[in-house]
């Protein structure tokens, strides 16, 4: 009764996106937070960079991100950001029934689920109305060496990642100590990584000691030093990068030293012990390296990763000062690229560790691989590297691929099983997205009964209902859900606030409530965009109130709709006279009732006083995979299926709608006639989530009547792919 053919989409995409080559395949998500650290009544704003994992460059395959921000009790939002070449952002009111406490926002495309790749940064969330207490140390101070990738060696100059793990306390300083007294000092950087580089003396014990904030010291033995060992030093200068073999004691072996991607082998060089090879950056893209040594045998030596060049990110420490409620115009010299601009106040208190756009890389590979360390860039250890070198370029098989791109539309997935749970295959399912711009999709199910079905009228939340289309079995239609269900152990541990921090919190809320009193005159606009069509275009509609009614729908198709014959007692129910298309009538024609496809028989003792109108499409329609000779389409006055009760086949899903693009407010720099009498305590002076200078573009914004340090950053991507972050503080005074 159905032609059946294979789903455009399916085959054409997947070789859409492989035949760009294996080594552009993965996306990456970066999203960049105006702040960390938000309170009860302000607004999180994010813009989104979905990039070729390989190039660094706009990511063509996924038209859709998914942003979520989970907390220890659950999900906060789950939102669906547009990406239009590769870009997008979106928004999230705090509300003060959020408590207080550290959330994890989470960022991915459908495409990056099949790598389980995702993007993750720590939010702090700030509740001044609801009683909080500091969290009490359970662990005290730890730090974790990693010496997998490099020994600590005997008179041979050696390196040793670390990771420092607190409960809170802050850690200032550090130092390395021998039986002789001290080797070197060091400090830590936001997150607790560091590396220690230094020539061992002797076999001596070696330990660290850690200050912290209250001037209290911390113990900690470091991994013994070996009397023979093999060691690889990566030394950089602003041009190039020097790769060095040290050993103990010298040999005059061969070693392979393959620099590689994350994707691919770049180099392989023959070298001796005490041999310099050397490198210049502008040979490698400014993406992730890593240097791995080999001997003789192919056995791992050590192997240490790179993050190449770093190059755009600055930070001027030389300020600028500005009056209160002064327009300012600062001319930053960008490449031509895309990037998100924020200018907010700044409070080292308050502020947690943002990731910037040059980092996103490292700290992504941090994030999935515990043990990579920082080691001039940082440091892998050993268990990352048979999965490294075995992929030389994703390995995965096409057919193994879980998830298609939502290159063109959004995709949803599902199954459809029988009464004992087993797939059902080559079984046409229908979507359909019931209201006025309703819109019908269908697909054929494939191995274990699973489908992806495509849909387009997703601009805002839509009611979809999913079923069969010749549902004479009993079979049921279960959807895939598009968010995370599940997620990593993500670090939940609360903030530690001190009196300095309760102090700005609460000038920090009280500005932002004085904000909040005028938020009709300064809201965010919605950026109008054009309404969504139906997708059926109606060749003639019957308006039933413009007719004499009658009890029937038997009768009123007899007597009002000629081109279309009912037939109580026949299958189909209704059939067209004959088509546009076609004199042909081999197919059933679709049969609707508020946009959802039903079983003509099933309309028979319909109260047709609840049916406003009937619409006819008198022409052959390609659904998908599904044709059908002609379109009846019954209305009701709300389209909502009053009285009507689908097939228990039919599942009811709440599709969300993607989030909508806004113009962010922020006062007029030449016009104040409409503002001059409104307060102006605005912590967050300016918000830009797409930026794309062309020439020399000055970012202009007016402070406020707040006085303090700001700081205007720039986090994105130049057009071939390279990271920039910029930070520039001034003072308003």
């Amino acid at each position: 009764m159905i032609v059946r053919f294979f789903l455009i989409l399916v085959l054409v995409l997947p070789s859409l996106v492989f035949s760009q080559g294996k080594n552009d395949q993965r996306e990456e998500i970066y999203v960049n937070l105006n702040s960390t650290t938000v309170l009860s009544g302000e607004t999180l704003l994010f813009s989104v960079f979905c990039r070729s994992m390989e190039t660094g460059k706009a990511s063509v395959a996924s038209k859709i991100a998914y942003v979520e921000l989970v907390g220890e009790e659950g999900v906060v939002f789950q939102k669906k950001i547009a990406l239009k070449e590769g870009r997008g952002y979106g928004d999230y009111f705090v509300p003060s029934t959020l408590k207080t406490g550290t959330y994890q926002l989470v960022a991915y495309t459908l495409w990056m689920r099949n790598f389980q790749d995702y993007f993750q940064s720590p939010v702090i969330v700030v509740n001044p109305f609801d009683p909080y207490q500091n969290p009490e140390s359970d662990q005290g101070v730890q730090i974790k060496f990693y010496s997998g990738s490099s020994q600590l060696v005997k008179q041979v100059e050696s390196s040793i990642g670390y990771h420092i793990e607190s409960d809170g306390t802050k850690i200032v300083k550090g130092k390395v100590v021998d039986d002789e007294g001290e080797v070197l000092s060091f400090v830590p950087d936001e997150r607790g990584f560091g590396c220690l580089t230094f020539v061992p003396k002797n076999n001596s014990t070696h330990k660290a000691i850690l200050e912290d904030e209250t001037g209290q010291f911390h113990f900690f033995d470091l991994p013994p030093v070996l009397a023979l060992g093999t060691v690889l030093s990566l030394k950089e200068s602003a041009e190039s990068l020097d790769v060095e073999v040290q050993t103990r004691p010298t040999n005059n072996g061969t070693y392979n030293l393959r620099v590689l991607n994350e994707q691919n082998l770049l180099k392989s060089e023959s070298l001796r012990a005490n041999d310099r090879i050397h490198f210049r950056k502008s040979d490698f893209q400014d993406r992730l390296l890593f240097f791995l040594l080999l001997d003789a045998s192919g056995d791992t030596l050590a192997l240490k990763t790179y993050i190449n060049h770093q190059k755009g990110s600055e930070e001027n420490d030389i300020m600028k000062v500005f009056g209160v409620g002064e327009p300012v115009s600062m001319h930053i010299d960008l490449k031509e690229g895309t990037y998100s601009v924020s200018v907010r106040k700044y409070t080292s208190e308050l502020c947690s560790y943002a990731i910037k756009a040059i980092d996103n890389q490292k700290f992504r590979v941090l994030r999935d691989k515990a043990e990579l360390l920082h080691d001039a860039g940082f440091i892998i250890d050993k268990p990352y590297l048979a999965d490294l070198i075995s992929q030389k370029g994703i390995t995965r098989d096409q057919t193994s691929v879980r998830y298609l791109p939502e290159y063109r539309s959004e995709l949803i997935y599902g199954r459809v099983t029988d009464a004992e749970g087993n797939g059902v295959n080559s079984e046409t399912v229908f979507l359909s997205l019931v209201g006025p711009y309703g819109e019908i999709q269908t697909s054929i199910t494939k191995s274990e009964g699973y489908f992806v079905v495509p849909v387009n009228n997703t601009s805002q939340s839509n009611r979809a209902y999913v079923g069969l289309v010749d549902n004479t079995a009993d079979y049921s239609v279960r959807i895939e859900h598009k968010f995370l269900r599940s997620y990593p152990r993500f670090n939940y541990r609360g903030p530690v606030f001190d009196s300095l921090a309760i102090a700005q919190i609460v000038e920090r809320s009280v500005n932002n409530q004085l904000e909040n009193l005028y938020y009709r005159a300064k809201k965010d606009s919605l950026i109008e965009h054009p309404e969504m069509a139906g997708q059926l275009t109606y060749d003639k509609i019957y308006n039933l109130d413009d007719y004499t009614r009658f009890e029937n729908i038997d009768i009123t198709f007899t007597e009002l709709v000629p081109m279309v014959n009912y037939r109580k007692d026949r299958t189909p129910v209704f059939g067209f006279m004959m088509t546009k298309s076609s004199s042909l009538l081999n197919q059933d024609p679709l049969v609707l009732l508020d946009g959802l496809p039903v079983d003509g028989a099933k309309l028979m003792d319909y109260a047709l006083s609840r049916v406003a109108r009937i619409g006819l499409v008198n022409n052959r329609q390609y659904l998908g995979p599904a044709v059908f000779d002609g379109v009846v389409s019954l209305e009701t006055y709300d389209m909502n299926l009053p009285d009507f009760k689908p097939d228990s086949s039919v599942c009811l899903i709440e599709l969300a709608g993607i989030s909508p693009n806004k113009d962010y407010y922020h006062p007029s720099l030449s016009d104040l006639t409409s503002e001059e009498n409104l307060p102006d305590n605005r912590e967050q002076l300016l918000w830009i989530p797409i930026y794309e200078p062309d020439g020399d573009m000055a970012i202009n914004f007016r402070t406020s009547k707040i006085k303090g340090t700001f700081e205007l950053t720039i986090n994105g991507y130049t057009n071939n792919g390279e990271p920039v972050s910029l930070t520039e503080r001034f003072k308003v005074q």
